[in-house]
């Protein structure tokens, strides 16, 4: 009977040991990718990729990875490593603008060898989120106080601070950071900032947004001073390529403008996850500024959102490991996304999801009790054989009439349109017959609505989901439309209001005196002069 226990004892031991070399051998397999996924990344030895950095070149990308502690560098192309640099101890990569090196902790390193070339000097560890100035000339790093600042090269420092021709040239010889030239702080914030979470500079290098427990630090990098303080924690941070939007990400995701440092409004949550978004772990804005892109914990996914408006607009494929870091490629045509619990790295393929959209995506209201026609097409489709979408529009400005689907799918089965006039929305859905699927561009439904009163407002697609034959479902990317009040003028010109204006009292997308509220005998002077 005791042989019987130590041989079951010993078959589950080696059965649980085998099991865990097939999953790490699942882990780093280019099978069963996500649906969109152009690869996977992984060092079967590898840590969490807790951050990521493309080179400028888009040909290699950087990661940080947490137990152990590495930097490695990707060749995109080949999917393979090119080089490992141990024992690193900063939480963000970021490449130089040229390209030639990139920081990790208190080293800048080569791009090319990986070699230490200039080491901060600092020993109050201030060697978190280290991150380049946009020109180049200076690194920002978060510390146990603050923020201290950099040179990011020799030339400023005196001669005799100025070691020259120190760095090893044998290409043999292991990294020495001690032996590279080091680099004197220039300035260190003044106040004490807590629980910071992650740095980004604005475009035009004046300002150094500060993600922290109390919210975000807007630090004046010119004047070396605290300039204000947008209360909420932000787990991350990221200005717009344009420099006009903040985002930051904590609970929930905010946009502010950048100028006036005013809340403009907290992104909508996807409908068709939880409404517990969970926190945001990392954000990215698109190389043109058009979309970001969040990773949270809460969905376990990564979801896109319009800049303009802060919408929600489409989510990377059902593929749930928590991730922890997000890359836009140099062109916007690629994603990095890093994960927790698989500890591998996808690049995604922004490319080829398909589009959802509202054509025309802008329409001219002319009069009340106009009727206004949308159709509901996609492109890009790939072995759809069901849908499923909702429109939601203003109630007050529109007034639905009805739906007649498209012949998208063949031998279509739909279902009623479900609408909601008092909430404005209406949801549609249809599913082809088994076996029968449909490729490509098409129409999936037209709507049809009529003009309640002259105004603008938008219509906005929610919860689209596709699915194939064997009852997968993806997503696609959505596009909505816009329409724009007119005004003819007493000229006779045509005008629209592209954008709603408080000062536009009046409503006739003009502002001028008309807009204001003038005391009597102020109007009897005016109509006197």
């Amino acid at each position: 009977m005791k042989k019987q226990y130590v041989l079951i004892f010993f078959t589950v031991l080696l059965g649980l040991h085998l099991s865990s070399l097939d999953i790490l051998g699942q882990r780093c397999s280019q099978l069963s990718l996500p649906e969109h996924a152009i690869t996977r990344l992984c060092k079967p030895d590898g840590g969490v990729p807790v951050d990521l950095d493309y080179s400028s070149d888009g040909k290699t990308l950087a990661s940080v990875l947490y137990r152990p502690s590495q930097v490695v560098l990707w060749n995109v192309e080949n999917k393979t490593v090119k080089l490992t640099i141990n024992d690193v101890n900063g939480r963000y990569v970021r490449y130089s603008p040229d390209g030639e090196t990139f920081v990790c902790g208190d080293v800048v390193y080569d791009a090319t060898t990986g070699q230490p070339k200039l080491l901060l000097l600092d020993g109050d560890g201030y060697r978190d989120y280290v991150i380049y100035s946009p020109d180049g000339e200076t690194l920002a790093g978060a510390g146990p106080k603050g923020i201290r600042f950099w040179k990011s090269t020799t030339d400023a420092l005196p001669a005799s601070e100025n070691p020259i021709n120190v760095l090893p040239t044998d290409p043999s010889v292991v990294d020495t950071p001690e032996a590279s030239p080091t680099l004197i702080p220039i300035a260190t914030s003044s106040t004490t900032v807590p629980g910071i979470q992650g740095l980004s500079y604005s475009p035009d290098g004046r300002e150094l947004a500060i993600a922290c427990e109390l919210g975000i630090w807007i630090y004046n990098v010119e004047l070396n001073t605290e300039k204000t303080l947008l209360k909420g924690g932000a787990h991350c941070i990221g200005f717009s390529p344009d420099g006009s939007i903040l985002a930051s990400g904590a609970r929930e995701i905010r946009l502010w403008d950048a100028v006036t440092k005013r809340h403009r409004f907290t992104s909508s949550k996807p409908k068709i996850y939880s409404e517990y978004l969970g926190q945001v772990l990392a954000l990215a804005f698109s190389p043109d500024g058009k979309v970001f892109v969040s990773a949270d914990n809460g969905s376990d996914q990564i979801h896109f959102w319009d800049t303009k408006t802060g919408t929600y607009k489409w989510t990377l494929s059902d593929y749930k490991d928590d991730p922890i870091s997000i890359a836009f490629s140099p062109g916007g045509k690629m994603l990095a996304s890093g994960h927790y619990y698989d500890k591998t790295i996808i690049l995604w393929d922004l490319t080829s999801y398909p589009t959802v959209s509202i054509s025309p995506d802008l329409v001219t209201s002319l009069t009340a009790g106009e009727e206004l026609t949308f159709d509901i097409k996609i492109t890009k489709g790939k072995e759809v054989s069901g849908y499923q979408a909702t429109i939601e529009f203003d109630p007050d400005a529109l007034a639905y009439q009805e739906t007649e689907y498209g012949n998208y799918l063949s031998e279509e089965v739909p279902t009623q349109p479900i609408a909601n006039q008092h909430s404005g929305t209406v949801q549609l859905a249809a599913l082809s017959l088994p076996g029968i699927g449909s490729n490509g561009d098409g129409t999936l439904a037209t709507l049809k609505f009529k003009v309640n009163a002259l105004g603008s407002s938008k219509l906005t697609l929610r919860d689209v989901i596709l699915s194939d034959n064997e009852g997968n479902k993806s997503y696609a990317w959505i596009e909505g439309a816009e329409i724009l009040k007119s005004v003819v003028t007493e000229d006779g010109e045509s005008i629209t209001c592209a954008t709603a204006n408080i000062k536009d009292v009046n409503k006739d997308c003009i502002i001028n005196i008309q807009d204001f509220e003038v005391p009597p005998f102020i109007q009897t002077t005016i109509s006197q002069i």
